[in-house]
């Protein structure tokens, strides 16, 4: 039986219009507005995650440096271990309650119902953009039932909640403990450490705040996971419609990596993936996207 785009070749071909041998030019990247938006719901978790550290971490910081102070003149090993151990206890216990603030944010029905929804813009972007295609090379518009629609949705919304879960408690609370304890034993004032986790005051390693640093992954977070979702729904879409060849296009600025440099323009096929970039959008952080190619 043929396949979709088979069917539309024929009926295109009965028709007046006779359908063009080119590949479609469908601009099928992800549009600015859309990762900005996801950036900034991303960011809007990272802001309260640095709400939580105001309100439950900063105001324990002096006395939980002058108890670590104290315990550092001790002439008693045994002692200082006892009071290390009590001052990193008092620590775990604040970011202990501070991860579950952020973790149960972030589960939150209204944030994960606005990551799908964000989802569903590109996808609804994405099926524009290709069903265009088919109107502009065989002059009848693509439609066609998407089984698919709801699981990729789903695993996209799975995985950014579980990306930005990480960035937000997981290694974000590791970094504030280590910065705490660090600066506790480098004899910081309790006003620095709490600009090194909050602010734009850079620490002894020279980096910047964790806040600062958070934002910057949710940029990171918010542009892979729109390009993956985007390259997924090409690729199930194109495939589904029966298209088994695309052409590698790259956004074409001097962000573009040589490995996916060296594929534009060229041709592949959705069984066989290059090996070192996968399909377009798999690759971390990569913006390029697949050019249907129909076989006239």
């Amino acid at each position: 039986m043929a396949n979709l785009t088979e069917q539309l070749i024929k009926i295109s071909k009965l028709s007046k219009r006779k359908p063009k041998k080119s590949q479609a030019n469908t601009n099928l990247g992800v549009p600015v507005r859309l990762e900005n938006k996801l950036q900034s719901l991303l960011n809007g978790v990272i802001l309260y995650a640095g709400k939580q550290i105001r309100e439950i971490l900063i105001p324990q910081l002096e006395s939980l440096n002058k108890e670590y102070q104290l315990s550092m003149p001790s002439k008693n090993r045994d002692s200082i271990t006892h009071n290390d151990i009590t001052v990193a206890e008092k620590l775990a216990q604040l970011t202990g309650a501070i991860t579950v603030n952020i973790n149960g944010h972030i589960s939150s029905k209204d944030i994960e119902k606005q990551i799908e929804a964000i989802g569903y813009e590109l996808s609804d972007h994405n099926r524009d953009k290709i069903a265009k295609a088919f109107k502009k090379v065989l002059g009848i518009s693509l439609f066609q039932e998407e089984p698919f629609l709801q699981e990729v949705i789903s695993n996209y919304r799975l995985q950014t909640v579980r990306l930005i879960k990480n960035a937000a408690t997981e290694k974000f609370i590791e970094d504030v403990d280590r910065i705490v304890l660090s600066g506790f034993e480098n004899g910081l004032r309790h006003e620095e450490i709490a600009k090194q986790l909050t602010g734009y005051s850079k620490g002894p390693n020279g980096k910047v705040s964790r806040l600062r640093y958070n934002k910057n992954r949710s940029k990171v977070i918010a542009r892979d996971q729109m390009n993956k979702l985007n390259g997924k729904l090409t690729q199930e879409r194109q495939t589904n419609a029966g298209l088994n060849q695309y052409i590698w296009v790259t956004v074409g600025d001097d962000r573009v990596r040589p490995s996916h440099a060296a594929k534009n323009g060229k041709k592949f096929s959705w069984d066989k993936p290059p090996k070192d970039t996968g399909h377009p959008g798999e690759d971390i952080m990569c913006r390029c996207y697949a050019d249907p190619v129909f076989d006239i």
